[in-house]
């Protein structure tokens, strides 16, 4: 199953068209991608509570095939849109909390990764307040020696029903 999403998952990165060219080459050296992967999924979890918004925005890839999934719709098409929903997000005085834990890289190649992460958000402002308790799901791309998201999907667990399926 592992390698069918892994399949997968490099099947749609390569499907959004050529990217920037990258000088990796060979096996991909999987304790560096995952110590690399990991820290840009803390930073990004760091990056909206500590108010970084200008470092948050350069956490997302700008080039083609960039899309943001959250609760089963597109939220972000492309870079320009996040970027905009960051600047939005940063005039506001919100109270933002976020907390990653069990992160697991699998390696695709030299400069691309999937991710998969627990995540709980919490964002309140006045009488507006959003709390998200999930999965957090991505692909990362390292582009001039720098790990990115070129994609990501936050969705919740799915409920469990009587028979346990």
């Amino acid at each position: 199953m592992r390698n069918l999403l892994s399949f997968l998952l490099f099947a749609a990165l390569t499907a959004c068209g050529p990217a920037p060219q990258n000088t990796a080459s060979g096996p991909p050296d999987e304790p560096e991608i995952a110590a690399g992967v990991t820290a840009l999924v803390n930073d990004w979890a760091q990056a909206g509570p500590e108010r970084r918004w200008e470092e948050l925005k350069d956490l997302y890839a700008d080039t083609a095939g960039f899309t943001w999934i959250e609760r089963g719709g597109v939220a972000y098409a492309d870079h320009a849109a996040i970027t905009a929903g960051i600047d939005q997000a940063s005039q506001m005085e919100a109270d933002i909390s976020s907390r990653v834990n069990n992160i697991r890289v699998t390696p695709l190649a030299p400069d691309a990764a999937a991710v998969v992460a627990n995540l709980s958000l919490s964002v309140s402002f006045g009488d507006f307040g959003y709390d998200f308790d999930g999965i957090f799901s991505g692909v990362a791309i390292k582009r001039n020696d720098k790990w990115r998201f070129l994609q990501g999907h936050m969705s919740e667990p799915a409920a469990e029903t009587d028979d346990g399926e």
